[in-house]
């Protein structure tokens, strides 16, 4: 070879090397997908969580669903589970709970923790399989023996609201604790929570403070939400809106419902953001697509006054029942006053709509001209 030839074939390859050390993510991803392409399941699974994540490359749940779909029809357990969540969100595939349930009972057999934990949540909520509170607690207690924090959270879980077992503030502070303790912000926003509320502890709105703002931290939503509710309120800390709105926004953009209804709520009552009634309702309906009852509650009082939406009493009826079949009393009473207001085909209507909603989808009544601004 010519000694000119020789230095240009070094320069490329030395081009290339430092092309590759310069985006080492794209250089993981197409090392991921060339080992999945060739039937490895675990890189199946880890491209899924590529795509999943967008990590390397554009995000797209339904390429992650393709992916895990691939590993787990080798039966990798992790790949079934992944598939799983996906089904049971209705991320990159159409929702369907029983499906979800189908991929987490195999991933289970297959001895993966989280199977034991997503099966466990379906039995304790009743989401397609039968609703079975002890059945819930025995997959947790299988998934926590194996060090499993997430397990131990939701046992704290269980105790606080009596899902499967006695309610037991102690026990789901002493559960809570222990997956606090290894650093889990999820567990740290729960147990903070315990702390405001003085529930199986002394009431200390200082280390609630404390534990939320280490949650914030970690950018856990349920973390954010609650430091910025601490900043709102002045709870263990100064009061701050703007700061409480910045937080809430955190949590709300990363899909927590509790994070949009209070945004929602922000926006509404113009503390740390100007008051705007329509952003309000955006992120109320975001939230009450997810199930939360206050943010159905709060949407149908809009509804019914007219405020950032038109009014509606239909919708309104429709969303306030939602809430008030969970408990919500404000919105027993404001049920009862749209029903002294409204006509009987009009209220049949709304109970049709009421009983025919689906998580992650919002109401609608063609009558209805209704428009709101995004967030």
């Amino acid at each position: 070879m010519k000694p000119a030839l020789f230095v240009i074939g070094l320069l490329f390859i030395a081009g290339l090397l430092e092309g590759c050390a310069s985006n080492p993510g794209e250089a993981r991803f197409a090392d991921l997908k060339l080992r999945a392409e060739n039937g490895d399941a675990a890189a199946q699974v880890e491209l899924g969580l590529s795509y999943y994540r967008g990590e390397g490359t554009g995000k797209s749940f339904a390429k992650a669903a393709e992916w895990y779909q691939k590993a787990a029809a080798q039966g990798n357990a992790e790949g079934e589970y992944l598939l799983g969540r996906l089904y049971n969100h209705g991320e990159g595939v159409t929702l369907d709970i029983a499906k979800a349930a189908d991929l987490y009972q195999r991933s289970a057999d297959h001895g993966n923790v989280d199977g034991w934990n997503g099966l466990g949540r379906l039995y304790e909520l009743g989401r397609g399989v039968p609703k079975d509170g002890e059945k819930a607690i025995a997959l947790f207690q299988k998934a926590a023996a194996q060090g499993s924090v997430k397990a131990l959270i939701n046992l704290g879980v269980s105790y606080e609201h009596g899902d499967g077992v006695p309610i037991d503030f102690g026990k789901a502070v002493e559960y809570y604790q222990k997956a606090a303790d290894t650093g889990d912000g999820l567990a740290q926003a729960n147990l903070g929570l315990m702390f405001f509320t003085g529930r199986g502890v002394t009431r200390d709105s200082k280390k609630a403070f404390d534990l939320w703002q280490k949650s914030a931290a970690q950018a856990n939503p349920q973390g954010q939400m609650r430091l910025g509710f601490a900043y709102a309120t002045g709870t263990g800390v100064s009061r701050d809106p703007v700061k409480a709105a910045e937080l809430v926004q955190k949590a709300a953009v990363q899909g927590d419902a509790g994070g949009q209804s209070l945004l929602g709520q922000l926006y509404e009552n113009g503390l740390g953001k100007p008051k705007d009634d329509a952003k309000a309702a955006a992120w109320y309906q975001m939230a009450a697509a997810q199930g939360d009852e206050d943010a159905q509650y709060r949407l149908g009082l809009l509804y019914m006054q007219g405020h950032g939406v038109a009014e509606d009493d239909v919708l309104a009826y429709a969303y306030i029942n939602l809430s008030a079949t969970h408990g919500n009393k404000g919105a027993a009473a404001a049920r009862a006053v749209l029903e002294s207001r409204m006509s009987a085909n009009d209220v049949t209507e709304a109970q049709r709509l009421s009983s025919s909603w689906r998580e992650r989808t919002l109401l609608v009544h063609e009558a209805s001209s209704k428009s709101t601004n995004g967030p």
